[in-house]
């Protein structure tokens, strides 16, 4: 498995952009299968994680309100999960590289929300281990290492002067489980076909299309959730991170 090489903080957070994270996800995805770099396909993520990052899938309930989506841990200790039978927190004893999924996710037929959350999961275990930060809502250090807990749904990042070093972290997650999911270079190819399909014309003509019309930025981002089975939500976003403005903002 590839290593992530660049600059660290005073807490082992990765100082990196995001051009970087682009090319380390599509380094990572060509070594774990070079074939998603060649056409627009799904990436099966959590082949990606078992097979691949050789880490642990657990699906189960994690709090009573799901106000965590998933949970990364680096190392084997115990991790507080609420059990239904006993109506509270129970310690949860899991191995090393173990990702921790709410079950709701799992069960609400959305397979674009848990893909996303288990690729942001799996994220952090590329990009964070070795991290060493305070305890907070959604990093907690233990003795085994850092417990990366994450996260409320509809959360905004701060400005880029005001983030904290989680909030990075979870910027970098975000980002490169997106870069994993949907890989920069067939994202392109997918977005010429939707356009030529619709139409349009290609290019950066058909690019300056896109951020000028609502309505096919939303085809286009629709077209995409379906070619890499991820929510409408997450295709805009990645879009909009390859330079497509998003003109309903």
């Amino acid at each position: 498995m590839l290593s992530l090489t660049c600059g660290r903080d005073q807490y082992g957070v990765p100082v990196i952009s995001g051009a970087k994270l682009e090319q380390f996800a599509d380094e990572m995805i060509g070594d774990f299968r070079p074939e998603l770099l060649k056409s627009p396909q799904p990436t099966d993520i959590e082949q990606f994680v078992e097979c691949y990052l050789r880490a642990n899938l657990e699906v189960r309930p994690i709090t009573v309100t799901h106000s965590i989506l998933g949970v990364a841990v680096f190392n084997e200790g115990l991790v507080p999960v609420y059990d239904r039978k006993k109506g509270g927190l129970v310690a949860l004893d899991v191995p090393e590289h173990t990702i921790l999924i709410e079950e709701g996710i799992y069960n609400s037929r959305e397979p674009g929300r848990f893909n996303f959350t288990l690729a942001h999961e799996a994220s952090h275990l590329v990009c964070h281990d070795g991290v060493s930060i305070g305890n907070g809502v959604q990093c907690r250090q233990m003795d085994t290492g850092a417990v990366i807990m994450c996260r409320p749904e509809g959360e905004r990042y701060p400005k880029f002067g005001q983030k904290t070093p989680v909030d990075w972290m979870e910027w970098q997650a975000d980002y490169f489980g997106a870069a994993l999911l949907m890989p920069r270079r067939t994202v392109q190819m997918a977005i010429e076909q939707i356009l030529f399909n619709a139409g349009c014309l290609g290019g950066e003509c058909g690019k300056r299309e896109v951020c000028r019309s609502p309505q096919l930025f939303v085809h286009v981002s629709e077209q995409l959730s379906r070619i890499y089975r991820v929510s409408k939500t997450a295709a805009g976003i990645r879009m909009e991170n390859l330079g497509y403005r998003n003109p309903r903002k």
